[in-house]
Order: structure tokens, then C-alpha cells, then sequence
């Protein structure tokens, strides 16, 4: 993870010196996890913020960071993401279909759960590849915003499986 994580911090620096004109965009979503742990499977709520630099029309790369905006419990587990962040590349193909493009993302991502069974508490950091997919579409009122919807593969293990799928607005600088 943390070899994805130079990679990202080198092309950051990288386009600072290019030449193309890249642009500055931030989004907001609401992701909806599905956590399946110790056989349970949960669906806390997360707010999550992204703040992306498209450095070509096709490339771009973007920090990821999510707080809870509602915990899930089943069988006396309270299960609750108490923060994620990420890094991660993110390339859309040329064209768009009908108003809506698609685009791959990719990069290293870190969560914290915390966990409640039967009055007794704790918490646990996970650190993984992450990958998913996602389109967006242009606002028809709003020259610069765009909906968003996504699909993000966080964790995978034989302990914990966690993946989200959001909904949200961008808007482009």
C-alpha cells in the first residue's frame, strides 16, 4: 500500500510542473457500506468528501475521506466506520455515453471501525488496495456540477469484506 501511495504522491508533484491545464474538482457523497464481519453482515452509512485533480481529460487523481453518518447493528454487534480515508487514480474513457461518462479508480485506502458487542468496545485499522467504478453526469442547470455514482471495493479478507456504493454531487473549479 504504501508503494500506491508514492505513486500517487509522485504524480501529484509531477503535475504541478505540467504543462497541460488541469482543474480542481470536489465531491460529496453519501456511501451506503455493505460490511459483511464475523458472518454479519451491516450496512453503516457514510459521509464522504473528495477533493480531485483532473491533471488530463482521461487522468486524474483524488484524496478520499469519509466519516460515519449512521452505525448498523445486528445480534448485539454495533459496528460503526469511524473514519476512512484514501488515495487513488482515477481514469475515465474518452467519450461519454449519452451525457454519462465512465471511469475506473484505483489506490490505497484506510479504515477504522469500531466496534460494540455486549457493552465491551473496540476498534481495529485496515489498510488496503481499493478499486471500483463509477459514472457521472453533466447537471443540466449547473454549467461546472455533475451527479456521481460510484462503486468501491474497500476491503477483502476472510475476516472483514467491506464495499460501498455512493451517491453525490461534483463540482469542477
Amino acid at each position: 500500500m504504501k508503494y500506491i501511495a508514492n505513486v500517487i504522491l509522485i504524480v501529484l508533484g509531477l503535475m504541478t510542473f505540467s504543462a497541460s491545464a488541469g482543474s480542481l474538482y470536489t465531491d460529496v457523497s453519501l456511501v451506503r457500506t455493505t460490511m459483511k464481519i464475523e458472518g454479519e453482515k451491516l450496512n453503516p452509512f457514510l459521509a464522504r468528501y473528495k477533493l480531485g485533480y483532473q491533471i488530463t481529460n482521461q487522468l486524474a487523481v483524488e484524496a478520499q475521506l469519509a466519516n460515519s453518518a449512521k452505525e448498523d447493528d445486528i445480534n448485539n454487534l454495533d459496528v460503526d466506520v469511524d473514519k476512512f480515508t484514501g488515495l487513488y487514480v482515477r481514469y475515465s474513457g474518452d467519450s461519454d455515453y449519452n451525457g454519462v461518462t465512465m471511469y475506473f479508480i484505483a489506490g490505497s485506502s484506510t479504515t477504522k471501525l469500531k466496534w460494540t458487542r455486549n457493552g465491551i468496545s473496540d476498534s481495529e485499522t485496515f489498510e488496503d488496495f481499493s478499486y471500483g467504478i463509477g459514472a457521472e453526469e453533466r447537471s443540466g442547470s449547473i454549467q461546472n456540477m455533475l451527479y456521481t455514482f460510484e462503486y468501491i471495493k474497500y476491503y477483502d479478507s476472510n475476516d472483514l469484506d467491506l464495499s460501498g456504493i455512493s451517491l453525490g454531487v461534483r463540482y469542477n473549479f
